[in-house]
């Protein structure tokens, strides 16, 4: 399963509980290891200015960053397969 996948689920209002419940081959360990994944590469690409470049493209694929609900993927709260 890919960070990317994990954070996403994260992102459209699943809890790292429930991201842990639905996908038996994560613990919860594994979901907030994917979010410190993130945190650190993230921080990796502004100490060398990479954010200025792609933050851009971010925001026009997903509509902004403003939060808003609409730009968040759906996904099935009952999947029980791992992706």
């Amino acid at each position: 399963m890919s960070v990317e996948f994990i954070l996403s689920l994260l992102a459209s209002g699943w809890t790292v509980e429930r991201v842990a419940k639905y996908h038996a081959s994560l613990t919860e360990d594994d979901v907030v290891a994917a979010i410190a994944c993130s945190a650190y590469l993230f921080t990796r690409m502004v100490d060398h200015g990479v954010h200025r470049r792609i933050l851009p493209q971010v925001e026009e694929e997903v509509g902004g960053l403003s939060g808003n609900s609409d730009t968040t993927p759906e996904l099935d709260e009952d999947t029980d397969a791992d992706d």
